[in-house]
């Protein structure tokens, strides 16, 4: 992934984790730090709720838990070479 593309990544991580604890906010009428301490475990936020057997763990993703394969990655450059090549062509 490039640097440019990280960056927009993370950018858009950010947004989506304060519209999350924006909604939980105005869900339980707290304030978004309220609502991040609650889910905070560590490093991660994890969500908790009550299912038919018991009780169950959500982690909520980070960027960095994203694994992309290089292979993938290739692959999409050369897609892109072969469009513009035949485009200009």
């Amino acid at each position: 992934m490039t640097v440019a593309a990280r960056s927009r990544f993370d950018k858009l991580y950010y947004i989506a984790q304060g519209s999350m604890f924006k909604t939980l906010a105005a869900k339980h009428n707290s304030s978004m730090k309220k609502e991040a301490a609650k889910l905070r475990v560590g490093q991660d936020y994890i969500l908790r709720y009550e299912s038919g057997k018991g009780i169950k763990e959500l982690k909520v993703w980070k960027p960095k838990d994203l694994k992309v394969s290089p292979l993938r990655e290739a692959w999409v450059d050369i897609v892109q070479i072969l469009a513009r090549s035949q485009w200009h062509g």
